[in-house]
């Protein structure tokens, strides 16, 4: 179904469940302390809610008139006993400015050490490694007991990650290239839970989408996470495709700062949410052949390999010293950093010089060393082949890195 919508148009809705047919607008239950019986009707309203907005985020003010399948705007969180039909009238804006709203912040980054701390309070390092301008948003979305982060990278990146303590993320990867590598594992899950407080290493592809569902531990004292490993994938199945998909819906409906939801539609979605998570972790508990991901060998050693370099002066190491430092011949060490990171080791050292270079040129305290300092600190010491390997890397030459930096000081 297609329909055409001009920035004038009110939706309004029928709601039929199981042969019962009643009306309902946009808002969703308001009035009442009391949480309605029926939780399928619900979250009914709440995907009515959440239609609405994402409705609004393709006929934007900028834009006179959109034409757009429904199938493609609509969250896919319902049942098969669940029909919706949809209306227009001239009367009213299309979305009204309800009570209560949520707390919904959106940022843009140009270098992975900037967005890296991006997602509040994680420990987080990012390393650029595949070729071209890096372009990565965070949107942060807050409600009741949750939090709520959609991120996106363009490019692929090397990343060690770790969700606040006492926190529980629950990932759900939402980009087209699904495969990535998982402390050294290549995985396609569509959801994992990752225990906050406990590092893990990621590689992913270019075009990476995630969004995070971040719960304290406090809200689930039901269950003991010093059983569980740092990241356990969870099993798939179509409630959580639904699942992402709706998250997906929900950001896109919330990216404009004035969109409101009414009465206490956020505290309801919240505790609906989290009865979804602890249905999650309940499944994990129970079902033996969901198994945390430990680590392989290779993974194991990489991060001896990085830590013997966190210990010494990066910028004068080499495979071979790292070879000799762990004993263990050439093509081992390289086998181990292609399946954890996607790279040879040599490339690896070679991007995370480049990586501290680029930190440094984008640190207006250190910019003023100028590139041949810079380049030196970082150990490369031919400097036009640190230009060409900079400005493949990063899309940019390092003396612009520089001027734009020091700009705007």
């Amino acid at each position: 179904m297609t329909k055409t919508f001009g920035p004038g148009d009110i939706l309004s809705f029928t709601l039929t469940t199981s042969g019962t047919k009643a009306a309902s607008s946009a808002q969703a239950p308001t009035g009442s302390k009391a949480r309605p019986a029926n939780q399928n009707q619900t979250e009914d309203f709440l995907l009515i809610a959440a239609f609405t907005s994402s409705i609004r985020s393709v006929i934007g003010a900028e834009r006179r008139e959109a034409r757009y399948p429904f199938s493609k705007i609509f969250p896919v969180w319902k049942r098969s006993n669940v029909v919706y039909s949809v209306s227009t009238s001239k009367r009213k804006p299309l979305v009204t400015e309800m009570a209560q709203g949520l707390d919904s912040t959106t940022h843009v980054f140009f270098a992975p050490s900037f967005q890296e701390s991006g997602l509040p309070l994680w420990n987080q390092r990012y390393i650029q490694l595949g070729k071209g301008t890096f372009k990565g948003t965070v949107s942060v979305l807050t409600f009741g007991k949750l939090t709520l982060i959609e991120e996106t990278i363009n490019v692929s990146v090397g990343q060690t990650t770790c969700p606040p303590d006492g926190t529980i993320a629950v990932v759900f990867p939402a980009h087209r290239s699904e495969l990535g590598t998982i402390n050294g594992e290549v995985r396609s899950d569509k959801a994992f839970v990752h225990v906050g407080g406990r590092e893990i290493t990621v590689s992913g592809a270019e075009n990476c989408r995630a969004y995070y569902l971040l719960v304290q531990q406090t809200d689930l004292p039901e269950f003991d996470f010093r059983k569980f490993g740092a990241i356990t994938p969870v099993a798939p199945s179509l409630h959580i495709a639904e699942m992402s998909a709706w998250l997906a819906s929900l950001f896109a409906g919330t990216w404009q700062p004035k969109i409101r939801l009414s009465g206490r539609t956020d505290q309801v979605l919240s505790e609906i949410l989290l009865d979804r998570v602890k249905d999650i972790l309940t499944e994990i508990q129970q079902k033996a052949s969901i198994a945390p991901l430990r680590g392989t060998f290779s993974y194991s050693l990489f991060l001896k390999a990085q830590r013997f370099i966190d210990d010494y002066d990066d910028a004068i190491m080499s495979v071979t010293r790292l070879t000799e430092e762990l004993n263990i011949p050439p093509h081992i060490l390289r086998a181990a950093f292609v399946q954890t990171t996607g790279v040879s080791p040599r490339l690896w050292l070679r991007q995370r010089a480049l990586d501290r270079a680029r930190r440094a040129m984008l640190d207006p305290a250190q910019a003023c060393k100028g590139v041949s300092q810079i380049a030196l600190e970082c150990g490369f010491f031919h400097f036009g082949r640190f230009a060409g390997y900079y400005a493949e890397t990063y899309g940019e030459l390092p003396i612009v890195t520089i001027r734009n930096t020091l700009s705007i000081r």
